[in-house]
């Protein structure tokens, strides 16, 4: 019986935010094995499952799931830009040179990127990773290479009240669940349009409707 082929561990996709928290955790407390039960706390399954293949992508954890050396030297570095230098070195190299990033365009870094074997929206959540670690590296990034910024959360003053949500466009009628209005399919229409040679792009589907309902019912308002 032949033995059956072993699939590729694509570059990290995980959030960048989730990885390092996991990294910082483990400064704390280093297990005997980094199994499941160790990625699931406080976690989602699908985080779990991202955590586990970007560890194993960057070196970080063996198949038996114990920690390699290269982590324990990531979470004892008294330099720790240095040594997640070296990690991203070691994983991305040579189908993307962390160097090359000073001077590389969004689409280069796309096709670098997909050598891994990431596609769709792991591909470009892979770019982020990508770049936001490079950031906490201390890796210079063209300023083509844009990372965006969590935006932080306003602070609520006491007993100011909660913002309250926005609510749908209601249908013909006025009356809310009563269907799609004629304008709405014609927009949902148009997104699809834009983007039928793109199927892998939901995500971005679904994205470009909100962004285009919201400013009509901004314009409305």
């Amino acid at each position: 019986m032949a033995q059956e082929e072993k699939k590729p561990i694509v570059a990290p996709y995980v959030p960048w935010s989730t990885f390092y928290g996991l990294i910082q955790s483990l400064r704390k407390d280093m297990p005997a094995a980094i199994d499941r039960s160790v990625l699931r706390d406080g976690r989602s399954g699908q985080q779990a499952y991202e955590l586990d293949t970007g560890l194993r992508f960057l070196g970080l954890k063996n198949a038996d799931d114990t920690p390699t050396e290269l982590l324990k030297q990531l979470i004892t570095a008294t330099d720790e830009a240095a040594t997640l230098r070296e990690v991203l070195v070691r994983a991305y190299e040579p189908k993307l040179k962390l160097a090359a990033l000073k001077t590389m365009t969004p689409a280069l870094i796309q096709q670098h990127l997909s050598q891994f074997g990431n596609t769709g929206s792991t591909l470009r959540k892979a770019r982020k990773f990508i770049l936001e670690a490079a950031r906490a590296a201390g890796v210079e990034l063209s300023p083509r290479l844009k990372v965006r910024a969590m935006p932080a959360r306003r602070a609520r003053g006491p007993g100011k009240p909660r913002r309250a949500k926005a609510e749908l466009p209601s249908g013909r009628d006025g009356a809310a669940g009563s269907g799609p209005t004629a304008r709405e399919v014609g927009l949902l229409e148009e997104i699809l349009k834009r983007h039928k040679d793109n199927p892998e792009g939901l995500d971005q589907w679904l994205e470009g409707v909100l962004y285009m309902m919201r400013k009509e019912m901004t314009q409305q308002a």
